[in-house]
């Protein structure tokens, strides 16, 4: 088991080194955060965080899709909906249609 971890460990400051020389490929960074997350797992207090900073930009996005769901309609003329809590995509409620649109974030 020692030996295996010390492999992991050179192959992750192999990536790391790979991704701070600027000269890589998109697999160097993968295989490096899935390799991190292996290595050193996340504390629960980590967990913890990531959790409710998620919890709070979906409760953002939902009510900002809440409020353009109210103004806008579908080109047929029915209403829209979001498809799940914390998306950005909103899907037309009438079944011959079932157009999808995306809202984009507006940059200030």
């Amino acid at each position: 088991m020692i030996e295996n971890n010390d492999l992991l460990w050179q192959r992750f400051i192999r990536l790391g080194e790979m991704i701070g020389d600027g000269d890589h490929e998109k697999w160097v960074e993968t295989d490096y955060k899935r390799l991190l997350k292996i290595l050193c797992p996340p504390t629960k207090e980590e967990k913890a965080a990531t959790s409710k900073l998620r919890k709070q930009r979906n409760e953002k996005i939902d009510s900002l899709i809440k409020t353009r769901i109210d103004k806008d309609s579908c080109t047929c003329g029915s209403k829209l909906k979001q498809s799940r809590s914390g998306s950005t995509v909103v899907v037309c409620t009438d079944k011959n249609c079932g157009k999808k649109y995306k809202y984009n974030k507006k940059k200030k």
